[in-house]
Parts: C-alpha cells; structure tokens; sequence
C-alpha cells in the first residue's frame, strides 16, 4: 500500500518498492525579474527587529534598502498563515527602495504582491517607480474611494479593479499588462482589463510610499512580492497556485483554477 507524505517542500510517495519525492514548484522555475520573500528569513537583514535590506530572490541583485532607522519597515516572524511578513507603518513613513530598474514598464510585466491591508480609506502605495527622466508612475496600489486594487501607468488616469478590499484580510493581488491594457486579478480570479498605455519612466522602484517618498505610505503587511517582464498564463497560474498554498489563500482560487486541489509541482 502506497502513502502520501508531505515533507517540508516535497511530497512523498512511500511504498514498499521505492521512495518518491517530487518537489513543489517555486518561482525559481521561471525568469524573475524580482522576488522578494518575507517568509525566507535569510532573505531579511534586521537592524533592531526593523528591516534595513529585503534581498532579491531571483538572482539579479534588486535589494530593497531602507538605511534609516525610523523609516524601515518592522520584521513579524509569525503572521500570515504563521509565516513571517513586512509591516509598514504610516506613522513612521515606512518604505524600501531599490537601487535597480528591473522592470521596463513599457513592455509586457505581471506584479504579484501578497498582502494584508489595515489602512483602506486613504489611497497606499504598493509599488511605485520614480521619475527617472521620465514621469514616476504608481504600478501597484490600494484606491482609496472604492477600496480596490488600482494602477496608474500613464496619461493621468487610473485603472480599477472591481472587489473591495477588506482592512484585516490578506489577499494575492495581481496586476498584468500587456498589449496596451491592464488586466486586475484578485486571488486567482480575474477582476476586469482597462486599455491603457504605458508612458516611459526609468526610474528607481519604491515599496510602500509615492516617487517623492513624502506619502501614500502603505498601512499593513506585505509578505511575498513577484515581479515578471513577461510570464505565459500558464506561469501565470502557477505563480498563482504557489502564493495561494504558501500564504493559506488556495480556498480562494476561484473553481476550475488548475491548482484549486492541489499546489503546482516542479
């Protein structure tokens, strides 16, 4: 008789003839343009019990850096489905820069930010560019009239998602663009798509406040950040079933997701 073991990252069919193990499939199957990972303890550099450097997972050097004190976002190791997150105060002007453009906003790119808002009201930064020689442009944020998921990537005029957001509640929230237009999903399910044309910016990336780094300050935790140039709809799914098992969302995948039963696997 075979039995199904779950081991760390792994599961594992034990039978009397051989052991099977089949790893759980990770972002690092893909090209990542950035990822960063609050549940990987040595991804985080603590200064006092506050976050003074995020490191980037996918390889490419894209650390976010907050070298003041007063201003770095507070490390909780048990929160979301008991795995560690970021908390960004408001109060405090929290956020992170990254010294890098690893996004050209022009082309097609995909944001995956796990999250859990406590500020709805007031529109929060979730990722920003900086002008560069350009405009700066808010990528990913919370609206604050109707609550959702929103993106301002150019000509002035934001771009909504449909499902409010719920002060308490953590959520996969996703942002796509391609093809001149913006497509909204919220735990796996497709919210909307707004055509929409990007307009250049090179600037650096901020976490969790606007260009100037004066506002918007994100208020809540973010617990894992994916950012692509370009992904298929099938990494797509995969990214989503991966985030949805690890942060405890998967009861919210909507029916029919490939990875509603079960996480994806390598």
């Amino acid at each position: 008789m075979s039995k199904l073991i779950y081991s760390d990252n792994n599961l594992v069919l034990n039978d009397k003839f051989k052991v099977l193990s089949v790893s759980l499939w990770t972002p690092a199957e893909i090209t990542t343009a950035a990822w960063f990972d609050a549940a990987d303890a040595s991804t985080v550099t603590l200064d006092a019990g506050n976050v003074s450097q995020w490191d980037d997972k996918s390889g490419n050097g894209n650390h976010a850096v907050q070298l003041a004190g007063n201003r770095q976002p507070a490390y909780n190791s048990v929160q979301i489905n008991d795995l560690a997150t970021l908390t960004f105060d408001p109060v405090n002007q929290n956020l992170l820069d990254v010294n890098n453009v690893f996004l050209d906003v022009t082309q097609p790119f995909s944001l995956f930010v796990v999250f859990r808002p406590t500020g709805l009201g007031a529109r929060r930064l979730l990722l920003q560019q900086t002008n560069g020689t350009g405009t700066g442009r808010s990528l990913f944020y919370h609206e604050d009239t109707y609550n959702v998921l929103a993106s301002l990537l150019g000509g002035g005029t934001q771009v909504l998602g449909v499902t409010p957001l719920v002060n308490g509640t953590p959520v996969l929230g996703e942002m796509t663009y391609t093809s001149g237009s913006i497509k909204f999903y919220l735990n796996g399910n497709y919210e909307n798509t707004h055509s929409k044309t990007a307009e250049y910016a090179d600037g650096l990336f901020r976490i969790g406040a606007n260009k100037l780094g004066n506002g918007l300050f994100w208020q809540g935790e973010i617990a894992e950040h994916l950012c692509y140039q370009r992904v298929s709809d099938e990494n797509r799914q995969r990214v989503e079933g991966y985030l949805a098992w690890k942060w405890g969302l998967e009861s919210n995948l909507p029916i029919g997701h490939p990875y509603k039963s079960a996480p994806p696997y390598a």
